[in-house]
């Protein structure tokens, strides 16, 4: 996945090089992973980012990996100086099924956020 040092999965190679579509990763669910590592490292696609979230968890899609960590991700999102740390961290726990939706309420961005199609919809 984006993450370094995270172990390629099976069926990565399969995925033509876009690792954002709709089950590009056999055993992967990818729209609970990819859109946290648009949100913590692309300024221009941030928004839409959220929005990819926002469906996912509305839908119920969590990472299949409920241990999974975003320590790099975090870790590289302050040194890059992030602007919302606190919501990135807290994204990272509801896909990991550690926080409810609902724990993302007291952020504006989040509220203002509208559940968008996945890329490929």
């Amino acid at each position: 996945m984006a993450g370094v040092g995270q172990d390629q999965q099976p069926g990565a190679g399969d995925h033509g090089g876009d690792v954002f579509s709709v089950g590009a990763l056999d055993g992967l669910v990818v729209v609970a992973e990819a859109p946290i590592y648009l949100y913590a490292h692309d300024t221009e696609r941030r928004q839409l980012a959220l929005s990819m979230l926002k469906k996912a968890f509305v839908e119920g899609i969590r990472t299949d990996h409920h241990d999974w960590s975003f320590a790099i991700t975090l870790d590289r999102a302050t040194k890059d100086g992030h602007p919302n740390l606190p919501l990135l961290n807290d994204l990272t726990k509801v896909a990991n099924n550690d926080l409810n939706t609902e724990g993302l309420d007291k952020y504006t961005e989040w509220s203002q956020a509208y559940a968008s199609p996945y890329f490929g919809d």
